[in-house]
């Protein structure tokens, strides 16, 4: 009998999250808290759980906070998928503004989040680990997470919305000197970064999403279109990567972003499985 009850804990503990559920009413929480100085916001199903929750890093777009997910309709959208049975995660909303300025999430913001905030928000609030978190953003919050996705090994998917990768001189000339030389921004565009890789096997994730609307600055529609191609050759799944073509009147703004966001989050759900 000792034996199996043994057995039966371990066969729990290794179970989907959505397996691993104690009943509960649904309701989700919201916390907004800091690691030293820099503030961030979770939401999450009510409850206990036998084993961590998967977790989105979710990275706001330019001049905006850490409320970004819930702010498009996350927190409703997030209700109406676990009401439909999806498995349960967690959002964590980062903060990539610092004294007014945006750091497009590279070079300082980019090391702190990376080497202290996720590993303390996940020691503190006991979610994610190894393959069992993913990165997404909007606009300026869609270059931080697939910079951050294709330089590290820490995310299983990743997820950009209306999808902005300026050039060099595009890019300079809204935030001088912030990525450097043209060398040094090749270490941090996205575009550059990911045409290195020759097979998808190499690549540090798993799948991808990616999304801009028909309306949206044709610099950047031209660039995303260059991501997708890339992405498309590397075997990602081509239903995921939609630009300027399934929402043809998107523009870049809010009204676009909560028509999508249900999309996004059943998406997330997606990801884990």
């Amino acid at each position: 009998m000792i034996r199996f009850l043994f057995l039966l804990l371990f066969l729990i503990s290794c179970a989907h999250p959505k397996m691993a559920r104690v009943p509960s009413s649904l309701k989700l929480i919201e916390i907004d808290s800091k690691i030293g100085d820099i503030p961030y916001w979770i939401i999450r199903p009510e409850g206990e759980f036998l084993i961590p929750l998967p977790v989105v890093y979710f990275l706001h777009g330019r001049g905006g906070n850490r409320f970004m997910f819930r702010d498009v309709g996350g927190s409703k959208a997030m209700k109406d998928y676990l009401d439909k049975g999806g498995a349960p995660f967690v959002v964590v909303g980062l903060t990539g503004t610092f004294d007014g300025k945006d750091s497009y999430w590279v070079n300082e913001t980019r090391t702190t989040i990376l080497n202290t905030i996720i590993p303390e928000i996940e020691k503190l609030h006991s979610i994610g680990g190894d393959n069992n978190r993913m990165v997404a953003g909007i606009s300026m919050g869609s270059h931080g997470a697939y910079q951050m996705a294709l330089t590290t090994k820490l995310f299983k998917c990743v997820a950009g919305h209306s999808l902005v990768l300026r050039d060099y001189d595009s890019m300079n000339a809204q935030f001088p000197g912030l990525f450097g030389t043209k060398r040094q921004f090749a270490k941090r565009d996205p575009v550059q970064l990911i045409k290195r890789y020759k097979s998808k096997k190499r690549i540090p994730f798993e799948k991808a999403w990616l999304d801009i609307g028909g309306k949206d600055s044709p610099e950047f529609i031209t660039r995303a279109k260059i991501m997708q191609g890339e992405l498309e050759r590397l075997g990602f799944d081509e239903s995921s990567l939609d630009v300027a073509s399934k929402y043809p009147l998107g523009a870049h703004d809010f009204p676009y972003w909560t028509s999508r966001i249900q999309d996004y989050v059943e998406w997330y759900g997606q990801c884990f499985l």
